[in-house]
């Protein structure tokens, strides 16, 4: 009887949603099939509904990232001001932290990861008036530093990615030679703590680019994508500066993350439609085929779940519609309210 009673209570708890997950998204909506007259609206969703409208935005603001320390929620948003000056705002819980921008240039931020509590953020900075690109690494709204090779040969040619592990700072980019005559060939590049540590040189191309970056165990995994014959671009994955994985096919990189002492890794390839693929230890997981081609921005992993946040593109069309799956199956679509055309998911927190 007890044993009856027991699960009668435990079936109740489950079904009203005690102690289930949430699903956390942000991302962009738009209003208008015209890309030159769109009107942007950013938004919090829980489990697929409205959470929070973050605000009117202008044109080029967008919802880029979504991240989750010790419980607490953080959203950044990017957004031109004056369509001139572009920032970076940094929100935790709905209330801002601060903003990072120039006073005479624009901010472009290609990763977020926090460590206990610090914020740390990578991209580029951009003067107008002589249209100076420098790479930085900011840490709480401050800048740490500021990227280069230390090498007369070569010249940082991009920054992507970025991880924090045991209070030594790793980045993922592109270099590139100094030497125009070889053409423009980036490479896949570590820095540690400010000072480069490998250039790769497989996949070295102009459609050469680094996407994340993941530290385990001491081992350093960097994902990202180059050409390995002729002008076709395939995923690589490197580990220690060993390359350890090449996709079986043209594809990109997405996002790799570690969780429970494995690598995961989202990625595309660019069939007809284009289809999305998760590796688990650089296995074939799942992959995610729909009618219209998928395009995916984020991953998250809970309790052995796979999570990937993106959308569908219609052929001929730059709408997107919004989409979340688990284990490779659709798990809801994103609605717009009123007259929204598009909405562009961008990153995704299960806690």
């Amino acid at each position: 009887m007890k044993k009856i009673i027991y699960s009668l209570i435990l079936l109740f708890l489950i079904q009203n949603g005690v102690n289930a997950q949430k699903i956390y998204t942000i991302g962009t909506t738009a209003n208008n099939k015209d890309v030159m007259k769109l009107s942007y609206t950013m938004r919090l969703y829980e489990d697929g509904k409205v959470k929070r409208q973050i605000e009117n935005a202008s044109p080029q603001c967008m919802a880029l990232y979504l991240k989750n320390d010790q419980g607490n929620l953080y959203t950044f948003k990017q957004a031109t001001i004056n369509r001139k000056y572009i920032q970076m705002d940094v929100l935790k819980n709905d209330q801002k932290l601060y903003t990072l921008a120039l006073t005479d240039g624009q901010i472009y931020i290609k990763d977020v990861c926090i460590d206990h509590s610090d914020i740390y953020l990578v991209g580029e900075a951009v003067t107008i008036e002589n249209g100076k690109r420098t790479y930085n690494i900011w840490k709480n709204g401050e800048l740490l530093s500021t990227l280069s090779t230390n090498r007369p040969d070569l010249d940082v040619s991009g920054i992507s990615a970025i991880c924090v592990n045991q209070g030594n700072i790793y980045m993922a980019g592109t270099v590139v030679w100094k030497d125009k005559s070889q053409g423009r060939r980036d490479q896949v590049a570590v820095w540690k703590n400010g000072e480069l540590t490998h250039v790769f040189s497989e996949g070295a191309s102009n459609l050469t680019e680094a996407v994340s970056i993941v530290v385990h165990n001491d081992d350093v995994y960097v994902a990202g994508r180059g050409a390995i014959s002729g002008y076709n671009a395939n995923v690589l994955v490197w580990k220690n500066g060993t390359l350890v994985y090449t996709s079986p096919e043209r594809g990109s990189a997405v996002k790799m993350i570690e969780d429970g002492g494995s690598i995961y890794l989202l990625g595309s390839y660019p069939r007809k439609p284009t289809q999305l693929f998760v590796l688990k230890d650089f296995k074939p997981l799942f992959e995610i085929a729909e009618k219209e081609s998928c395009e995916a921005y984020s991953m998250a992993i809970h309790s052995g779940d796979v999570y990937v946040v993106g959308g569908l593109v219609k052929a001929g069309e730059t709408p997107k519609l919004g989409k979340v799956w688990k284990n490779g199956k659709t798990l809801y679509d994103f609605k717009g309210i009123g007259n929204e055309k598009s909405i562009w998911v961008k990153d995704i927190v299960v806690l």
